[in-house]
């Protein structure tokens, strides 16, 4: 379980001087339980996942002005696990016999079946935190969301930001902050946060300020990761024009300032219960141009490979045992959510009507001709159950490959040991699609 051992310390020391509220602690319980099925047409081994989630939440009134909020999460998998998979490819194909000689060490779970380690692995805390509602400040201490901006799902200024395009079921990950937010006045506010890394190693600081205007809202946002020792400051606008309309830039500061924008604009016409349509430019200065090289589909695939792997397909012999090892770098904990440079997102959702959404999502990669386009179903017949049918379908309408739809021939390893050359087809890996069913009831 992921929280700072402070928080219920604080808790506890800010409650105690506090009298109770007249009406006395009180509470509510909530959460949800899903079932996820998915199909992976296209792939060798095993075709399916099924995943099964129990997230409960207990939220609690300690007095006028204080509130304490827990969630955990419970989740179970079942069927492909891309490990064994690759473990099983790699050892039918030329490697074989050579990965055997080399006594390669693959990844292991202590509970082989389910995969996992220890309960760790299947329970977490994903919400630990008290708000305190003061005159002046409103604080949350503990286990919490964190999330800026006003773009759809790419957003330049948020500083704890996550890809959620393509898992709509998943909330956003938990983080150890203390945030404090307070109302300058009727048109402005601040907000100031103070976070930590998961092992209390590493600060993390953010703040923003927010001011009202008549034509528009408009956010300064600054931050500091001391995670991957960047910064960041940006700006974020969103007004009402006819259409909304936003915009959200920032420039990230480490060994270079590079900069991340999105641009778009939302409208809705009068069909039925409403069509809603979202156009969004997002350019990511970390990524690659078309000049560049189109990303490597075997790289994204292998990035957890046995190190004595590793050093074959680089055409290194195998480190002898105890010999001393050079620790690889630290990879970024805040790297670009995309490899790309420059990205055009598209979304239609028509409501037929309150219980009944239809929605298609379409984000394509402008550098390398690659994208996916995302249909949605999402049936709710009662108040507490939700019946939803995503896709995930890769394309490609230009150029020989890359990021979401690789090129085959970037799939194959090919490695020269003693005159001979080794391949291995990793395109068996790589699904065609992905369809999911999901349903989830609310208590």
């Amino acid at each position: 379980m992921r929280f700072a051992p402070w928080v219920p310390a604080a808790v506890v020391l800010a409650v105690l001087p506090l009298p109770a509220s007249a009406a006395g602690p009180s509470g509510s319980v909530g959460g949800f339980g899903e079932v996820r099925f998915s199909a992976l047409p296209g792939v060798d081994g095993r075709w399916w996942n099924l995943t099964e989630r129990l997230r409960p939440r207990l939220v609690g009134s300690l007095h006028d002005r204080i509130s304490l909020t827990v969630e955990v999460e419970l989740l179970l998998r079942q069927g492909r696990n891309t490990t064994r998979e690759f473990q099983r490819t790699m050892e039918e194909s030329d490697f074989g016999p050579l990965l055997e000689a080399a006594d390669v060490q693959w990844p292991t779970r202590r509970n082989e079946v389910l995969w996992i380690d220890g309960i760790a692995d299947v329970l977490e805390v994903a919400r630990l935190y008290a708000d305190f509602y003061l005159p002046v400040v409103d604080i949350r201490i503990g286990r919490q969301a964190l999330f800026w901006g006003s773009a759809v799902m790419l957003n330049p200024t948020d500083p704890f930001p996550e890809f959620l395009l393509a898992e709509p079921w998943r909330q956003r990950a938990g983080t150890n902050a203390v945030r404090a937010t307070a109302t300058l006045n009727d048109d402005s506010d601040l907000t100031a946060v103070l976070a930590t890394n998961d092992t209390f190693t590493r600060i993390r600081a953010a703040g923003r300020l927010r001011m009202l205007f008549p034509f528009a809202e408009i956010a300064l946002v600054g931050a500091y990761r001391e995670d991957d020792n960047d910064g960041l400051v940006g700006l974020d606008v969103r007004g009402e024009l006819g259409v909304g309309w936003w915009f959200e830039g920032a420039l990230h500061i480490d060994e270079f300032v590079t900069s991340e924008l999105a641009i778009g604009i939302d409208y809705s016409f009068p069909v039925l219960d409403g069509l809603f349509v979202i156009v969004q430019y997002y350019r990511n200065g970390y990524g690659a141009g078309r000049r560049h090289e189109p990303v490597s589909g075997t790289a994204r695939l292998a990035s957890t490979l046995p190190d004595e792997l590793t050093d074959l397909l680089a055409g290194q012999a195998p480190s002898p045992p105890g010999a001393e090892e050079e620790e690889p770098p630290e990879p970024e904990v805040f790297a670009p959510l995309l490899t790309g440079r420059d990205y055009l997102l598209v979304t239609l959702n028509q409501v037929f009507a309150p219980e009944v959404s239809l929605s298609l999502t379409a984000l394509q990669n402008l550098s390398d001709g690659t994208g996916f386009v995302q249909p949605s179903l999402v049936v709710s017949p009662t108040g507490w159950l939700q019946l939803a049918l995503d896709a995930q379908i890769p394309y490609r309408l230009w150029g020989d490959g890359g990021e979401f739809k690789p090129d085959p021939d970037s799939l194959v390893i090919r490695q020269d040991v003693l005159g001979r050359e080794l391949t291995a087809d990793l395109s068996g890996l790589v699904p065609a699609a992905t369809i999911t069913f999901w349903t989830r009831a609310s208590f």
